[in-house]
Parts: structure tokens; C-alpha cells; sequence
């Protein structure tokens, strides 16, 4: 089994390598590969969709600050999230009033004006929705979409 999921992974970075710059259709095309070959070496949906979730934010650049939380996004104190100093701040449902924008100035994400509120239904559960979550989430972290 661990011999068929390494010669499936072999062959998807072997084809990536001769890529110069990924497209987001080369990221999904990816992600949806490696997804199947989890799952068919029997590894636990939930174990493959965190995986690939993680590859994902780390193609585009990204990393999710809080990881250890030990569930995609909740709260977290302002002394961590200062200390974490993320460059972007992408906010589930939240509002990002003027007294937090003031708390949280530190924050080079706040400074720059990278502070998103995606909206917990469209990013938080899985769905229908979810391709367009993540490409709306590709748009804000390439520049292509504002607040």
C-alpha cells in the first residue's frame, strides 16, 4: 500500500517539476490527484481532506497561524495572534470592528489592510461551495479581490 501511494506521489511531483509557475488549475488538478490517492491507500477522509487542505494554503504562499488550534479556525487571543504576527488575517463570520482594528494595529496583516471576513458558511463547512471558497480565497491572496 505504501509503495503504491509513494509511486502515485513519485508521479504527481515527476509532472509538476517540469512546470515553471503552477496554475490554479495545475493546484487543482493536484490536490484532487493526491486527495484520490489517499483515499484509495485507505487513509481516513478526514486525515486526507486536512492534508490536502494544508498543501493547499501552502501553494498559494500561505500558512495558517493557527494550526495548533486542532480545528480549521476559532478563536485565539490577541497576545497570540500579535506574537504569530501574520501577514494576513482571514476572519470566519467575525466582525472586524473599529475597537478591534484598534487592539490588533500591531498586526502587520492590520497595517496592510489584509484583514478578510469570508463568512463562516461559505469557508467553514464543505460543500457545493467549497471550489468557489477556495478560488475567491486564491483572488484575496493574489491581489485580485479587496475588502
Amino acid at each position: 500500500m505504501f509503495e503504491t501511494l509513494s509511486d502515485r506521489f513519485d508521479g504527481i511531483l515527476k509532472r509538476l517539476r517540469g512546470k515553471g509557475k503552477l496554475s490554479e488549475a495545475d493546484v487543482d488538478e493536484v490536490l484532487k490527484e493526491i486527495r484520490v490517492a489517499l483515499l484509495e491507500a485507505d487513509v481516513a477522509l478526514s486525515v486526507a481532506r486536512d492534508l490536502v487542505e494544508r498543501i493547499r494554503v501552502r501553494a498559494v504562499g500561505a500558512e495558517n497561524v493557527a494550526w495548533d488550534l486542532g480545528r480549521p479556525s476559532g478563536d485565539m487571543p490577541v497576545e497570540t495572534i500579535r506574537s504569530r504576527a501574520p501577514d494576513w488575517i482571514l476572519l470566519t463570520g467575525a466582525t472586524f470592528t473599529a475597537a478591534l482594528r484598534e487592539r490588533w494595529a500591531s498586526i502587520p496583516a492590520v497595517r496592510a489592510g489584509h484583514v478578510f471576513d469570508l463568512g463562516a458558511d461559505e469557508f467553514v463547512q464543505a460543500g457545493p461551495r467549497t471550489a468557489d471558497a477556495l478560488r475567491r480565497l486564491a483572488r484575496i491572496l493574489s491581489g485580485r479581490e479587496s475588502r
